[in-house]
């Protein structure tokens, strides 16, 4: 090597030095030495540039932000303790200082896989057994036997109270993934109890409910199917059944068959027809006009239809003068009075004993 060093003089930066040349600015006082690739290193009292710190094998450079940003920091005054990091205060005091938290790891009972890490009061991370994620399955488990309660917002979403049951609350929507999930574990639970009657089975508002048949109490297990408008009857054991003869449409009861009653018939109508062959009454007394009280302003009798245009003859007593008519020849049809203007006297062929009373 050597022994003499030169160093270029001039003034200002040089604009280049070979590696390892030195060069100094004369009116600045600043030295510099070359690097590589033609750049040079700047070493003055205050400034270091571009610093390569090697142990001959390994280099760490340090070197400056390229702008014009310019700070200073100043290092601690001490060593600091084994774990702590250094910290500025953001006006370039640098300081050791301990990570917020840390301590020593512990768990609660006997350590295990998966328990999940929370921190307790006296800043140590601890592990609970109630509370565990597998990495595996991805599931999150909460609580031990007969216990656990998730939160959400202050909010209980799930509790079990320490029952044996789990609530479900404040659940107002979930997607069809979950809610395909929730439907087959319910398929799988031991402890649903099948509902004894219909005020056991509760009301379902919205969506579609996949299950069995719920038993309903006196026999049968309802009908799955109904025709419209038609009256559900019983069956003795089997399922309850819609009549397709006896409908009710919100208006008309419709009865396409017999009708077999044993109690009063009451009809509060104005009109009633009776479309049948023969009448078979076994009443001796038939009351005609009975609102006819204290009055006397209605008509009352029988009368026939015949053909063709059509034409009516009756038997009626006419109110204006208190005596029973054998009529025929009216084409207006009786109703509360008959309109004797139409027709005349009919004849009638009777037997009469001319017996005194």
């Amino acid at each position: 090597m050597a022994s003499t060093i030169q160093i270029k003089r001039g003034s200002g930066t040089p604009g280049s030095l070979s590696y390892g040349e030195l060069g100094v600015d004369t009116e600045n006082k600043i030295l510099y030495v070359g690097n590589t690739g033609g750049s040079v290193i700047e070493l003055a009292r205050n400034t270091i540039d571009g610093v390569d710190i090697s142990d001959g094998a390994n280099t760490i450079t340090l070197a400056a932000t390229p702008g014009t940003i310019t700070y200073t920091n100043y290092l601690p005054p001490s060593l600091g303790s084994n774990g702590q990091f250094m910290m500025t205060d953001g006006a370039g005091n640098l300081t050791w200082s301990t990570p917020a938290g840390s301590g020593d790891v512990s768990k609660v009972g006997t350590p295990a896989d998966n328990q999940v890490g929370v921190w307790t009061g006296d800043g140590t991370i601890e592990g609970d057994a109630a509370l565990t994620f597998d990495t595996t399955s991805d599931t999150l488990s909460i609580g031990a036997t007969n216990d656990g309660t998730l939160v959400i917002g202050g909010v209980t979403i799930i509790d079990n109270g320490g029952a044996s049951t789990v609530s479900l609350n404040n659940i107002d929507s979930i997607d069809a993934t979950t809610e395909a999930t929730i439907e087959a574990a319910i398929d799988t639970l031991a402890n649903l109890t099948a509902a004894t009657s219909l005020a056991q089975v509760g009301t379902i508002t919205t969506g579609v409910w996949n299950g069995t048949a719920v038993t309903v109490a006196y026999g049968g297990t309802g009908a799955t199917s109904l025709t419209s408008n038609a009256i559900l009857t019983g069956n003795g054991t089997n399922p309850i059944q819609a009549e397709s003869n006896l409908t009710f449409d919100g208006t008309t009861l419709t009865l396409t068959g017999d009708f077999t009653m044993t109690g009063d018939l009451v009809v509060n109508g104005n009109t009633t027809i009776n479309e049948t062959t023969t009448v078979s009454i076994e009443d001796s007394m038939i009351k005609l006009a009975s609102n006819n009280v204290n009055t006397d302003t209605v008509d009352s009798g029988w009368y026939s239809v015949y053909g063709p245009t059509p034409n009516y003859a009756a038997i009626i007593r006419d109110a204006t003068d208190g005596i029973f008519k054998v009529w025929a020849g009216l084409t207006t049809e009786p109703g509360a009075t008959a309109n004797f203007g139409e027709g005349a006297l009919a004849q009638l062929d009777a037997v009469i004993d001319g017996g005194s009373y």
